[in-house]
């Protein structure tokens, strides 16, 4: 996940970095803002609702208040928790369903090329190597 993560990160960026890659640091702030509010195709959340109960106040939806759902704007502290939690367990159990949902999916296009190997003793095999020889380039050498 982190590496898919960081390959969004990558191409998103690319396309505002100046030409001297100096700017980072501005164009950072607005790719992660973008992406806590962008809504999760396995959850159905963004990770913004899924910490903070509630969406994000963008700076272009005029004043910067927190936004608070008409259904407790008059209610007191600790009725307002007990909504704020009764939403998040029904995030978290959505959530859980959807993770469930996308392993069966997962599963079966990963059943559908699977093969079931069954190997004799003294079969030749390929050996799946990832050490590395110092001193020498790894970058186009096989790992098989």
């Amino acid at each position: 996940m982190v590496e898919r993560f960081h390959r969004v990160l990558r191409d998103s960026i690319a396309h505002y970095i100046d030409s001297t890659g100096t700017n980072l640091d501005v164009v950072l702030p607005f790719f992660l803002m973008a992406n806590r509010t962008t809504l999760h195709s396995m959850t159905g959340y963004s990770p913004f609702y899924l910490l903070h109960v509630r969406d994000m106040v963008l700076q272009n939806e005029g004043d910067l208040k927190t936004k608070i759902s008409p259904d407790i704007q008059d209610v007191d502290q600790v009725q307002i928790l007990e909504i704020l939690k009764s939403s998040l367990l029904k995030a978290s159990k959505e959530v859980r369903l959807n993770n469930w949902k996308a392993h069966l999916k997962n599963k079966a296009h990963y059943d559908k090329k699977a093969k079931e190997r069954k190997f004799k003793i003294h079969d030749k095999i390929y050996l799946f190597c990832t050490a590395r020889k110092p001193g020498r380039c790894h970058k186009f050498r096989s790992f098989w």
